[in-house]
């Protein structure tokens, strides 16, 4: 994946600009996670080629947030900062995860063959989250394919945190 993101200091933006990255050479669909200021995971972009996968997503989000106590993957990975992969999703994985009957149904349909979810964490500070998910079942997610998500989720960290920062320094002054 050849990154390039776009100079923008606005940290949705560059959400918006990793997934579009993502899709379709890393992952089926692809979500950004970030922790806002009261400790809450928010849903900040979604990409898929399908836009009924975006819109689901995008809406589940929306009504049923993360819990960031709880052992949903992006939390888990957030909470620890080590990578979730999560193959094969059965009911019983799904239960111990899954935020309500909408998340468990939406999971059911879109029926991920694989999902990874790599920590965003820069400087010492856990941003949020970088979610890769593969639908198709005859496919998983390889070391290659998670190397590149690994390298990919570092450069989009450094580029969130330049924007946090630039943020910060902007209020302060």
């Amino acid at each position: 994946t050849g990154l390039l993101l776009q100079e923008s200091l606005d940290p949705e933006e560059r959400a918006d600009q990793v997934v579009r990255i993502a899709v379709p050479d890393l992952a089926d669909a692809a979500t950004v996670d970030l922790l806002d200021s009261r400790g809450a995971i928010v849903r900040v972009a979604t990409a898929s080629e399908d836009p009924g996968v975006v819109r689901d997503f995008g809406e589940l989000r929306a009504r049923i947030p993360v819990d960031p106590d709880g052992g949903h993957p992006v939390a888990v990975a957030i909470r620890t900062g080590e990578v979730q992969l999560i193959e094969g999703i059965d009911d019983r994985q799904l239960d111990s995860f899954a935020g309500g009957k909408a998340e468990r149904e939406l999971i059911r349909r879109t029926r991920p063959s694989s999902v990874l979810v790599v920590p965003l964490r820069a400087r010492g500070t856990m941003l949020g989250a970088l979610s890769l998910w593969i639908l198709e079942p005859s496919h998983r997610h390889d070391q290659r394919s998670q190397n590149a998500a690994l390298r990919l989720a570092h450069r989009v960290a450094l580029a969130l945190d330049n924007a946090r920062l630039h943020d910060q320094q902007a209020h302060s002054a």
